[in-house]
């Protein structure tokens, strides 16, 4: 029997500001937290979806 992971009714909410000033020196910190907080996420501060993963990046951009 094959199971199948649950998928959240919403996307994770994050209120980072990736053009806040330190990001851009340092973003793996950003990064990493996004990755781990699921393929899709959503910046509250510029109510936007974000992918932070390459594979679910890629097919989102591969699928028209």
């Amino acid at each position: 029997m094959t199971q199948t992971a649950a998928v959240p009714a919403s996307p994770p909410i994050s209120d980072a500001d990736p053009f806040a000033a330190e990001y851009p020196a340092h973003p793996e910190p950003l990064y990493r937290r996004s990755r781990v907080a699921g393929p899709v996420g959503r910046l509250s501060r510029y109510g936007v979806h974000v992918l932070a993963r390459r594979q679910e990046a890629h097919a989102a951009l591969v699928d028209r």
